[in-house]
């Protein structure tokens, strides 16, 4: 059986990092440093643009990047260290719904703790300011 700091150290933590008309890339480590580091190469291998990291969460739990795609704007919100599916999409909803242009949020990407890819839902919310 492992002890509360065995376990601990075990947890990775998500960094994630984009580039202006770009992607968001995400890395997972249990090192901060590595992680947001890894994040930005991948970002500059990927981009075109300077890219910084926007987001980091340890653990990394239940993680998504939402796209919110306005009429003359559109960028990813990277979410993370939620304890569940309904806890992430609660989060990326109130994120939405609190863009201050009129635009649509949806979800491009939704990782599990381990990871590991899920099905992003088919939901759409809307930002009306």
């Amino acid at each position: 059986m492992l002890s509360a700091p065995a376990i601990a150290s075990e947890l990775q933590g998500v960094a994630f990092s984009q580039a202006a008309e770009s992607g968001t890339y995400h890395c997972r480590n249990t090192d901060a440093a590595t992680a947001m580091a890894c994040a930005k190469l991948l970002c500059e291998a990927n981009a075109d643009n300077e890219c910084v990291v926007t987001n980091y969460c340890w653990p990394a739990q239940y993680s998504a990047v939402v796209k919110f795609h306005g009429d003359d704007l559109q960028y990813d919100i990277s979410l993370c260290g939620q304890a569940s599916v309904a806890a992430l999409l609660q989060s990326a909803k109130a994120n939405c719904l609190a863009q201050r242009t009129p635009g649509d949020c949806f979800v491009i990407k939704l990782m599990d703790p381990a990871g590991d890819d899920l099905p992003p839902p088919a939901i759409l919310w809307k930002a009306r300011k």
